[in-house]
């Protein structure tokens, strides 16, 4: 949690009780604390029943006793709020000052399949024209039993503040639980063309009736509540008279950097190949596929350009034999260089290209500097900061990125 990241001093208290035990006062102990230089944050951890994910819990603070801080304190907890305005994150707890009464979070974690909710707040508000904090409370817990959905869930009230967590969608049986099906692999991104005598020896005796389901090769997210769905999506499919047409999709993907100024690969570290399920089951919905209304106009728009990219990635080397992130083997010390090509063919005279590097490297003691030259001209420089002796295994990488005219068509990636 960003709190407890944030700040210098925190107070935990986690009291291991029951959740219907949580109906009692507690009174913090303010003395072991520094005053108001930086904010603490009280945390409990409660266990709950075994039936835990059929519950929302609801967290309240009842009959809070709040006492005013000193002059000393309050320039101090005002020194510090401002230093936490200059962040750049937009959700920076408190940036528009403490509000009148503590905001509780709460979440439900899970541990060797038991369930245990997590709370914690900071005991400092805004009331009355004065900072204040808070001395003692009652702390309230209550469960109500789920009315739809699946997951864990936590609600707070006493703050103003509602918090719930939203259910996933249930997926009790999968499609491919019946029914033929039979996988195949994409390495890269693309149009893929299966024709019905593959189809037939993959054993679909009827291919104009084969489906395709799947994600490809992309990397999902790893935020849950952006999965994209909760079981296998249809492929749009392309009936020819001998076969079908999909597009698929490999295990490299392209997303716009985060100023929209040129483009940046993500590589799904778990895999070398994108796949796709094929079945002839005929009792799955049909999927429904909107033509815009635009291209069924006769002067409707027709795209000749389109973004290409060039990549050189060779995943050989790893610093410490662990992590996800690999290199390619040539040793660039003591003044090493090293020519790559990579052609783009039909580079639109007018437009521009990006190159994009990206080097690691273990230097103690000084920094590492690399340049980068194309058609033999230095377009670039870049450097990457040393180590302290003590990091065995640590390296620095860094990446950086040009924009140039394509009068220089080869345009070249260093790893």
């Amino acid at each position: 949690m960003f709190i407890k990241r944030c700040w210098l001093l925190c107070c935990f208290i986690a009291l291991l009780l029951p959740v219907s035990a949580q109906q009692e006062f507690i009174t913090l102990n303010w003395q072991e604390l520094s005053s108001a230089q930086t904010l603490p944050v009280v945390t409990r951890e409660l266990p709950l029943g075994n039936a835990f994910r059929s519950f929302t819990y609801q967290v309240e603070i009842e009959f809070p006793e709040y006492q005013k801080l000193s002059r000393s304190e309050v320039a101090a907890l005002e020194m510090r709020l401002d230093s936490l305005r200059q962040l750049p994150n937009e959700d920076v707890a408190f940036r528009k000052g403490l509000p009148a009464s503590p905001q509780i979070n709460t979440f439900t974690k899970i541990s060797a399949h038991h369930g245990f909710l997590s709370i914690s707040f900071v005991p400092v508000v805004f009331r009355e024209g004065s900072y204040q904090r808070l001395n003692s409370f009652k702390l309230s817990v209550k469960s109500y039993p789920k009315t739809d959905g699946i997951g864990e869930g936590t609600a707070t009230r006493g703050s103003g503040t509602t918090l719930t967590r939203a259910s996933l969608k249930d997926c009790t049986t999968s499609l491919l639980a019946s029914g033929r099906w039979t996988k195949i692999g994409v390495r890269n991104t693309g149009v893929f063309k299966i024709t019905n005598a593959e189809l037939k020896k993959m054993g679909f005796s009827r291919p104009e009736k084969v489906r395709v389901f799947g994600y490809g090769g992309y990397l999902l997210s790893q935020r849950f509540n952006e999965h994209p769905a909760a079981d296998l999506p249809e492929v749009p499919l392309l009936r020819l008279s001998d076969g079908v047409l999909f597009y698929g999709r490999g295990t490299v993907s392209w997303k716009l950097s985060s100023d929209n100024t040129y483009f940046v690969r993500e590589r799904n570290f778990y895999s070398d190949e994108g796949y796709y399920f094929l079945t002839d089951r005929e009792d799955i919905p049909e999927m429904e596929v909107e033509v815009l209304s635009s291209l069924k106009e006769p002067s409707a728009n027709r795209l000749t350009t389109f973004n290409s990219y060039a990549l050189h990635e060779k995943e050989v080397y790893s610093w410490a034999s662990t992590g996800r992130q690999l290199y390619e083997d040539y040793d660039y010390a003591t003044g090493n260089t090293k020519n790559y090509t990579l052609s783009l063919p039909g580079i639109v005279p007018e437009d521009s290209v990006w190159l994009t590097t990206v080097f690691a490297a273990r230097s103690i003691g000084a920094s590492t500097y690399y340049s980068v030259a194309v058609n033999g001209k230095v377009r670039g420089n870049a450097t990457l900061a040393s180590i302290s002796p003590d990091n065995q295994y640590y390296t620095r990488a860094t990446s950086a990125s040009i924009s140039t005219s394509p009068g220089w068509v080869q345009s070249r990636r260093i790893l």
